[in-house]
């Protein structure tokens, strides 16, 4: 059979062709390339992103605080900076891409430049930007300052400073409890290390503080500190009552004859056998009263005679020399004494102790004694005068008693009238016995363990020290008052009695309590100043607890009471909540701090002024290149 023969052929079948299945990435990759980085639009979009996230976190601070960050921590969290980033890709690639590089476009370029350059240094600010105070007095150089963020725990073992304990993951806004959500953030078993000399190695090194052979622990076992819970606002407290305690405090009543109110209050200076240097104090009206409690050989007649010796002036009479010529000597004098100064026939009158003596022309308080000059009838002036000292400063200045139309205290003198004697004041007051500004007096009761009764320690302004023996422990003072009438208004003088008691064995209950939100200061919140932190410290078998509230000057201020002792150690523990100490690359000296009345008031004694201070700022180390 032929080909021909066979008929039609029959159509073949076969299989459709394979085409490929792999997706175009580039393809893709170009369009979300065109739609994002080499997008005008997407460019506006995350610029408008970048304000909105600077005006949240700059306007609206409950949103920054919901995530437990500062202004700066909110700046420089990874929104920004990824929003910062995309925006330079975006500039950068729309600019290569989209705007020629001619001299018409230039002025496209350089605003796109300039935006990319102020990225940049935002970047770079927010990321190496810190923030902190420092105290500076006048005549103090400082090289360090206070974190404003971080914060951390300050520790003392009797006069032994212990390192700071970094708490970095420390909470700022919120509250919080548990021992076990701060020890999962690495703020439980915290063991308090001290810097002690190593003789092997002959270096310093941290030494945990049961270790360390400056502070006395009788069996080295660990001491633990655990924080339980965080107080972002609040206030700490001491409740007291009789009985069932180991103190030895002061009862105060306050009772009002006239009206029959009554109002008490606890005077307690330790918390503990060892806390004998801390002393108890309240203000009623302008009396200030103290209490101490010691267990060494201090006595009420050793007080009496501090206070008498407080007032130290150096004196220098005849002879050019100001540190060899003439004659000179030492006194200590207290108001209201008159003393000789050994047979140069000048005499001296104490008037008066000046606490917080406002200076002329700034205002500045400094402590300043008020004296008379008391002169031999052939010295240059021939008369009596008044001369006031500033305390650790050479500064005397001169009034002119009897001067027809002067003050009260004579008239003020540009220079000495009498250059033939010269003084210089020193005050010695370690034991705070003298009275402070806004106090006519200062009571100090001193009590001991092993004596009935307590010492009663007067000091004024203006009259020499008084000293009372009271052993049944009692005392009435009298105190002067004001009453306001609840309908007129009208305020009136009125006598207050207040009566002290010794009272042993006094109950001592320490206590928090957060502030309502609607009754916080808003920069005080800011700042931290009434963050409290509960510790659990633990030894052995033993532990306490202790509220540890803030104190913003953390090396310059007294710390608020908040101590315990430890078995086996010797000396109490303190701890203080403060912000972390960082050092500076300078040192700062305030040479002058000036209050300067606004342009247009001429009152030299006007509230309303400026305040103005005058800095040296040197490099670290002396080096030369201090810039003023």
């Amino acid at each position: 059979m032929t080909a021909a023969d066979a008929g039609p052929m029959a159509p073949a079948t076969s299989s459709p062709p394979i085409r490929a299945t792999t997706p175009d990435v580039f393809g893709w990759f170009g369009w979300a390339w065109n739609k994002t980085f080499n997008s005008v639009l997407f460019g506006i979009i995350l610029m408008v992103l970048l304000a909105l996230y600077v005006a949240i976190g700059s306007g609206i601070p409950e949103v920054r605080e919901a995530f437990e960050m500062n202004e700066m921590q909110f700046f420089n969290a990874w929104p920004m900076p990824t929003l910062a980033a995309l925006l330079v890709v975006n500039l950068l690639t729309v600019s290569l891409n989209r705007i020629p590089f001619t001299l018409p476009r230039m002025g496209v370029w350089t605003i796109h430049l300039g935006i990319i350059v102020l990225i940049f240094g935002m970047t770079v600010y927010f990321s190496q930007k810190t923030e902190g105070l420092t105290l500076v007095r006048t005549g103090e150089q400082v090289n360090w300052y206070y974190d404003a963020h971080e914060r951390a725990l300050y520790l003392t073992a009797g006069k032994r400073k212990a390192e700071p304990i970094p708490l970095p993951d420390l909470p700022r806004f919120d509250p919080h409890e548990g021992a076990e959500w701060f020890a999962d953030r690495g703020m439980g078993g915290l063991v308090p290390q001290v810097f002690a000399y190593d003789e092997a190695t002959r270096t310093g090194r941290s030494t945990p503080l049961h270790d360390s052979p400056s502070i006395s622990m009788d069996d080295g076992e660990p001491l633990y500190l655990d924080l339980v819970a965080f107080h972002p606002y609040a206030v700490v407290g001491n409740s007291y009552a009789r009985g069932g305690g180991e103190l030895t405090g002061i009862r105060m009543t306050l009772r009002a004859s006239e009206t029959g109110d009554e109002r008490s209050q606890w005077l307690v200076a330790e918390q503990s056998e060892h806390l004998r240097e801390d002393a108890a104090s309240s203000k009623v009206a302008t009396l200030n009263i103290r209490h101490l409690h010691r267990t060494d050989e201090l006595t009420g007649e050793l007080l009496a005679s501090a206070a008498r010796e407080a007032h130290e002036v150096s004196w220098r009479v005849g002879g050019e020399d100001p540190h060899t010529g003439g004659v000179s000597g030492t006194i200590t004098i207290e108001p209201g004494e008159r003393v000789a100064l050994d047979d140069t026939g000048y005499e001296l009158e104490a008037v008066a102790f000046l606490p917080g003596f406002p200076l002329f022309g700034n205002g500045e308080p400094v402590d300043a004694f008020e004296l008379l000059v008391h002169p031999p009838a052939d010295s240059p002036h021939g008369k009596t005068f008044r001369r006031y000292l500033l305390d650790e400063r050479h500064s005397e200045t001169d009034f002119v008693l009897g001067v027809e139309g002067a003050g009260p205290k004579g008239q003020r003198q540009e220079t000495l009238v009498d250059e033939t004697i010269h003084l210089h004041y020193d005050l010695a007051d370690g034991l705070d016995l003298l009275p402070k500004p806004g106090e006519d007096e200062r009571h100090t009761l001193l009590t001991k363990s092993d004596r009935a009764g307590f010492w009663h320690v007067v000091t004024r302004a203006d009259q020499p020290t008084r000293l009372e023996d009271l052993p049944d422990g009692k005392l009435e003072l009298a105190v002067n008052g004001q009453r306001r009438d609840p309908e007129s208004g009208i305020v009136t003088p009125m006598t207050l009695d207040l009566d002290l008691e010794r009272v042993d064995e006094v109950r001592h209950s320490p206590w928090v309590r957060e502030v309502p939100s609607e009754q916080r200061d808003r920069d005080a919140a800011m700042a931290g100043t009434f963050q409290v932190v509960t510790i659990r410290a633990r030894r052995g078998d033993w532990e306490q607890t202790v509220h540890v509230p803030f104190s913003q000057w953390i090396d310059q201020m007294a710390w608020q009471p908040a101590a315990f002792e430890v078995p086996g150690m010797a000396e109490p523990l303190r701890l203080q909540l403060g912000n972390t100490r960082k050092e500076i690359p300078a040192r700062v000296r305030l040479d002058a701090f000036e209050l300067v009345p606004y342009a247009g008031d001429f009152t030299k004694d006007s509230a309303m002024r400026d305040f103005r201070s005058l800095l040296t700022v040197d490099p670290r180390g002396g080096e030369p290149g201090g810039v003023t």
